[in-house]
C-alpha cells in the first residue's frame, strides 16, 4: 500500500468517525498530506523508516509556504529546497538539528 492510499483511508475513517466535524481540521490535515509525498515521494508504507522522517522533518523546514501555487507547482522539490528566496512554511524552524537525531 502506498502513502496516499494511506492517506485516502485516513481521510475515510476521520470522516466516518464524524472526528473532523470541522471543515477547518480536515482542510489542515489534507494540506499536509502532499507536503509528505512532495518529500519523501509516494512510497509503500513497508518502505517508511527513521531516514523518511528525518527527510520529511528537515524537508519541511525549508518547505515554501506558497508550494501549491501556480508559479511553484511545477517546479522540483529539490530545486525548491535549494533556493533562498522563498517564504517559507516554518519561518523559525520548529524542530532543531538536535532533535532529529
Amino acid at each position: 500500500k502506498l502513502l496516499s492510499e494511506l492517506f485516502e483511508e485516513f481521510v475515510e475513517r476521520k470522516l466516518g468517525s464524524g472526528e473532523w466535524g470541522d471543515s477547518n481540521t480536515r482542510g489542515e490535515n489534507e494540506a499536509a498530506f502532499p507536503a509528505a509525498i512532495d518529500l519523501i515521494g509516494d512510497i509503500p508504507i513497508s518502505e517508511l523508516d527513521v531516514a523518511s522522517a528525518r527527510q520529511f522533518a528537515t524537508g519541511l523546514l525549508k518547505y515554501p509556504a506558497n508550494r501549491t501555487r501556480a508559479k511553484l507547482k511545477d517546479v522540483p522539490i529539490q530545486e525548491l529546497l535549494a533556493r533562498n528566496d522563498l517564504q517559507r512554511l516554518s519561518p523559525s524552524p520548529k524542530i532543531s538539528p538536535i532533535e532529529l537525531k
